[in-house]
């Protein structure tokens, strides 16, 4: 069953025209390098604009290995990284400053920011939304999924596996997954969920099932 997903959504100021970013240009400004590097905008022909500067939170990335990984660096390498407290101070920065970009794990309450598609390594660019992070096609979220290994013979739930199966089975738990840098299911994912628990029969288009 879908349980959830973790997400890095990319945020640039309102201003700023650029459309996407690749992958590779996100290696580069927020990744690690022996030496300091200077990351540029683009525009749509593909001219250097102004350098990134680039902003993230101190300490969000706990629990969220796979973007980590890229931006983690030894003792002996650089990152220009500028990292502030909390999410409205990297917000403050954001609108602030024209050519700043940023990495945040993604919530809902981030829909109203400028947020980047971002082009995956064949050139297709994704927007960041639940259907494009938990079919798989948003390069940068893990998602994540619940199986169910029940002893034989036993038609019930225990207490602690009826949390977690609620987990899947409704958004009431939203805040929480949320804090936590994590998204809630959409309706679709929830009903997929109840379907695979035989809680509800499938749907098929016409009526029929």
């Amino acid at each position: 069953m879908f349980f959830t997903a973790d997400v890095i959504a990319i945020l640039a100021n309102k201003d700023n025209q650029t459309k996407s970013i690749t992958v590779a240009e996100l290696r580069s400004v927020f990744g690690c390098n022996e030496q300091p590097k200077v990351t540029r905008w683009r525009d749509g022909d593909g001219n250097e604009l102004g350098p990134m500067v680039p902003f993230a939170i101190d300490n969000q990335l706990i629990g969220h290995e796979r973007f980590s990984s890229w931006v983690s660096c030894d003792q002996s390498e650089f990152a220009a990284t500028n990292f502030v407290f909390d999410k409205q101070a990297l917000l403050s920065e954001v609108s602030g400053q024209k050519d700043a970009i940023a990495y945040s794990v993604y919530t809902d309450d981030l829909n109203e920011q400028n947020i980047l598609k971002v082009t995956n390594e064949f050139g297709e660019s994704y927007d960041v939304n639940k259907e494009t992070i938990l079919s798989g096609r948003y390069p940068l979220a893990s998602v994540y999924y619940m199986y169910l290994d029940l002893p034989p013979n036993r038609e019930y739930f225990n207490e602690q596996e009826e949390f977690f199966i609620g987990l899947t089975l409704s958004d009431k738990q939203k805040a929480t997954l949320n804090q936590f840098g994590f998204i809630s299911l959409p309706p679709e994912a929830i009903q997929r969920n109840k379907v695979r628990l035989r809680l509800e029969e499938p749907m098929i288009e016409g009526g029929y099932k």
